[in-house]
This record gives structure tokens, C-alpha cells and sequence, in this order.
């Protein structure tokens, strides 16, 4: 026969309904499996962003590390290209390379290049100006080469002491120094003093260790003994259009000695790098010949 349905109405408060309506739309049972949240609360986009962000993290750090290799690559290259040209020892050279040096300085501060010059290249040039001989200004270039190095060095001190890519070393100072001693036409002008000269470049040195502590630019041994030489070069240069006198040979010889004194105190007191030599005391044996009116004739 025919069935009679009884229909109920049921009637419960608003907000009762409301709860009913959403608690069963938001079920678990009637959500995508793809949709529902997994443990710990995360939801699939979100784990997806985290691992785009990853993967965009892993990118960046790869390109760093290849710009980072093209500019180690990119020095490399330049400062062997600076090692060929000073190889002949000649001016023309020694000035193209100076000038290339300054120029990528240039470059690199203006983001125009990847090599970067670092204290070897800078060495390779102050080097072969140390062994130069017989080039007009050839100790000035230097020294004013070496005090590029120097403003640079304390330019990225001042800006961030963290990144700091150029450092004066010992090498480079002493190369500088026996760049005065290495060119006889300095003894002709009777306005230079090498002795002044050389020793304004370790006061400088020691002036940046001491306001930025790096050891790299403590003077060493190599640099003492370098000014000591230059006091034994000028007392006893031959053929001098200045004619020095006793005294002033003699004062010469006393302030190598006292070279001689500091760097002793400083190797006692537990400086190593400052130890004394056998150059340090051939130098100053030298400094003192020139200081006898007989050893030096007029």
C-alpha cells in the first residue's frame, strides 16, 4: 500500500544552526584529500612557499659562488699579466704597469671589473721597482704607489672593518723603502732625503697597526733592515753631487743604531717578526764605514 511520511519540524535556536551548518560543511569527510591540513597545523602552500624560498636561496648562493670564482679567476689573470709585463725590467714596462694597476683599482671601486688588485698584485709592481736601477724617479713612483695602497687600505678600515680586501704588508712597505736605495740619481738632487723619506713610510705603517691592530701591517724585520740599508746607501754613495758632511754621515749612523736598539727591545719583549739578522748588522757595519771621512771620499 501506500506509505504515510510524518514530517517533523524540528526548531532549535539560530546560532545552534549556524554551528550544525558549518561543522558539517567543514568536515573532514567532505574536504579534499589534497585540502585538508596535515600534522603540525602546516598547510601544503605553505611547505610549497618555504620550498620555493629554499630553492631560491640555493640559486642565489650558486651565482655567488660562481661571480666569486670568476673574480678569483678574473685577479689571478690580471696579476699574472702584470708579473709578464715587469719581467723586462725596463721603464716603459714598469710604467704600463703602474698605470694598469691604478686604472683597475679604479675599475674595481666603480664595480667595472672583477679582478680585483689585492696586496700581490701590488707587490708584483712594487717589487720591480725595488729592483730597478738607473730610472728616473723610480723611488717616488713607488712610494707614491705604495701610499695608494696605504689611503685604500684605510678607506675600507673607516667604511666597514669587516671588509677589508687590501692590506699594506710588510712585503710591499720594504720593497718600497729599497726603492730608494736602488736608484743612484736620488744622490744627485741634493733636495731628496731617503732617509726622511723612508723612514716618513714606517711611521706611517706603524701608525695604521697601531690604530687598527692588523698584524699583516706590523713592521718586521724586512722593514727595519730596508731603512737601515737606505742610511748605509746614503752614507755611502760615491760620486754624490751632495757632499754630506761628518756630522751629518754621523747622525746617519747613529739613527741606523737606534734601528738596531728598537728592534732589539722588540724581539725581547716577544715581537719574533722584528728579530735582528745578518742584513741588519752587515747594514749598519756599512752605515757606520760611510760615516769615516776616508771611506767616503770627496
Amino acid at each position: 500500500g501506500d506509505i504515510t511520511l510524518r514530517r517533523q519540524t524540528i526548531s532549535l535556536p539560530q546560532n545552534e544552526l549556524t554551528l550544525r551548518y558549518f561543522s558539517s560543511a567543514t568536515s573532514t569527510s567532505s574536504i579534499h584529500p589534497a585540502q585538508r591540513p596535515r600534522a603540525g597545523g602546516s598547510r601544503p602552500c605553505q611547505s610549497h612557499n618555504r620550498r620555493l624560498r629554499t630553492n631560491n636561496n640555493d640559486r642565489n648562493n650558486q651565482s655567488n659562488k660562481r661571480s666569486q670564482l670568476q673574480g678569483i679567476k678574473a685577479t689571478i689573470d690580471f696579476t699574472n699579466s702584470l708579473k709578464r709585463l715587469v719581467s723586462s725590467g725596463d721603464a716603459k714596462s714598469l710604467a704600463e704597469a703602474d698605470r694598469r694597476l691604478r686604472y683597475n683599482l679604479r675599475y674595481w671601486n666603480d664595480n667595472r671589473s672583477l679582478a680585483r688588485p689585492n696586496d700581490y698584485s701590488f707587490g708584483v709592481v712594487l717589487g720591480a721597482y725595488s729592483k730597478a736601477r738607473r730610472i728616473p724617479g723610480i723611488a717616488v713612483r713607488a712610494e707614491e704607489l705604495l701610499e695608494l695602497m696605504m689611503d685604500t687600505y684605510e678607506m675600507q678600515e673607516k667604511r666597514d672593518g669587516n671588509n677589508v680586501w687590501l692590506i699594506p704588508s710588510a712585503f710591499c712597505t720594504s720593497a718600497a723603502i729599497s726603492a730608494w736605495s736602488k736608484n743612484t740619481n736620488i744622490l744627485f738632487d741634493k733636495e731628496m732625503s731617503p732617509i726622511a723619506r723612508a723612514s716618513a713610510i714606517v711611521d706611517r705603517l706603524e701608525q695604521l697597526h697601531e690604530r687598527y691592530g692588523r698584524p699583516q701591517t706590523q713592521p718586521n724585520a724586512a722593514v727595519y733592515n730596508a731603512l737601515i740599508s737606505i742610511c748605509a746607501f746614503v752614507n755611502n754613495g760615491r760620486g754624490a753631487g751632495r757632499q754630506l758632511s761628518i756630522d751629518q754621515r754621523f747622525e746617519n749612523a747613529k739613527y741606523a743604531e737606534s734601528i738596531l736598539d728598537m728592534m732589539e727591545a722588540k724581539y725581547i719583549a716577544g715581537d719574533s717578526s722584528s728579530r735582528p739578522n745578518v742584513r741588519t748588522y752587515g747594514s749598519l757595519i756599512q752605515t757606520w764605514a760611510g760615516a769615516s771621512s776616508i771611506s767616503n771620499p770627496r
